[in-house]
């Protein structure tokens, strides 16, 4: 079979799948979307500056008085705290608009909560607030993997933006360096599913890897992470959420597409004789931590 048929991470079949936006190949073992970034009906345009003067105008709106933007990570956030006796310094990475980070800062178990984002301007304008306690940082995975910090971390949150990293082995190394020893990583992400990879390819910059948990734990396990434990907490069905919403007409374009999507894609779809991961998704989360000894408590 030749090269570009096969899994750059397991060397098994792939499939490939011209999603409109970008062109997709799926590896059944791996339970993995790969972007070629090729492009179609929709041509080649980015979202992300749309994006983030959407995420700096709700910044700007409402630092003065935040709401939880995540409340699935907050709740999680709150539950991990307790693992800790003293106060804390947390990173969260692709932290955007901000809020979360505003509304944790003030808790009382939480010394400092800095975030990351690849919007130069909105780091700018995040840091322009001068909260005491919270600082934005400048990292984009598109280009060099840099992060320029100036402390460690006791946490680490990586939340609904693991689509954008391309090589999970070299972040996962980074961020090892930027915890403490016995400092925690939690990372939360949805299940790949062809429905959220067509949803995001039009509502935001394609994703380019669409990583499932066990390629997640694969790498970070291999970068002497330990995995204290993962749970699927929402399951749903794609059908209904992206290919029959005809609640108004954004939604009811988005569901043409993605009918669209699934026809011309048929014949390979026939090809794959188990793809129900294609229709049904769940939001999962993962505990892993650092240079781990003791097990600590379910939660």
């Amino acid at each position: 079979m030749k090269k570009n048929y096969l899994c750059k991470f397991c060397n098994k079949q792939i499939f490939y799948f011209n999603l409109i936006k970008s062109r997709y190949s799926f590896c059944k073992n791996c339970n993995v979307f790969v972007s070629h970034n090729k492009y179609f009906l929709l041509n080649k345009f980015n979202n992300k500056d749309k994006s983030y003067k959407y995420f700096s105008d709700i910044l700007i709106a409402n630092y003065k008085d935040p709401s939880i933007w995540d409340t699935n990570k907050v709740f999680f956030l709150k539950k991990i705290l307790k693992e800790f006796k003293k106060k804390i310094n947390i990173l969260d990475i692709g932290g955007g608009p901000g809020l979360d980070a505003i509304y944790c800062s003030k808790l009382k178990k939480i010394k400092s909560y800095d975030i990351t984002e690849f919007d130069k301007k909105f780091v700018k304008n995040y840091n322009k607030l001068e909260i005491s306690n919270s600082k934005c940082f400048y990292l984009d995975f598109e280009k060099k993997i840099s992060l320029k910090l100036q402390k460690k971390y006791d946490l680490i949150l990586w939340c609904n933006s693991l689509f954008y990293a391309k090589d999970l082995n070299l972040i996962a190394n980074k961020l090892r360096t930027k915890l403490c020893d016995k400092g925690y990583l939690f990372i939360k992400s949805t299940s790949p599913n062809i429905g959220s990879v067509i949803r995001m390819g039009l509502t935001k910059s394609p994703p380019y890897i669409w990583w499932s948990k066990k390629l997640i734990n694969h790498f970070f396990m291999k970068n002497k992470f330990l995995k204290i434990k993962d749970y699927d907490y929402k399951k749903f069905s794609q059908i209904d959420n992206y290919f029959l919403n005809f609640k108004n007409l954004k939604h009811g374009i988005y569901s043409i597409i993605g009918i669209l999507s699934l026809f011309i894609n048929s014949i390979k779809l026939k090809k794959i004789h188990n793809y129900k991961s294609f229709f049904y998704g769940s939001d999962f989360y993962i505990l892993f931590k650092k240079n781990f000894k003791n097990v600590s408590r379910d939660f």
